[in-house]
């Protein structure tokens, strides 16, 4: 290959490899942007339940467009729980605040209002998930 050839490549490269690290991280961006959506709207009203549903329909697709539908489509309850722990490295669904998850996006807003329910811990579990989760086929067969 001569030099310009050799230069042409490199400049390429230069310039396809941040793009695709931008366009990789679009999803996550989305993702966090719809969290402090979420979070704000909660602080102005107070609605647990929206919070919950909310929160519940952000993580499923965030899932999804990391782990494609078919991954994701199936899952509820525990495994649904398991899946979060796992993808993102953490325990804060199955034995911490995003425990709520199971049920809470789906209870009155009369039985959610009597529910001792750790908003701050969970909105910090969901970001952490969202920074952190990560997903490999092969655990989840």
């Amino acid at each position: 290959m001569n030099a310009v050839a050799i230069t042409g490549l490199l400049l390429l490269a230069a310039l396809v490899v941040p793009a695709v690290a931008v366009w990789a991280r679009q999803p996550r961006r989305r993702a966090r942007r719809r969290l402090a959506r979420l979070a704000a709207i909660h602080a102005r009203d107070g609605d647990r339940q929206a919070l919950l549903t909310g929160l519940s329909r952000l993580l499923r697709d965030h899932a999804q467009a990391l782990a494609g539908e078919v991954a994701v489509a199936g899952l509820s309850g525990g495994r649904w729980l398991v899946f979060l722990d796992e993808t993102g490295q953490t325990d804060a669904f199955t034995r911490g605040p995003g425990r709520v998850l199971v049920d809470a996006p789906y209870q009155s807003a009369a039985t959610l209002a009597e529910r001792d329910l750790d908003i701050p811990g969970l909105l910090a579990a969901c970001r952490a998930w969202i920074d952190d989760a990560r997903f490999h086929p092969e655990h989840h067969r």
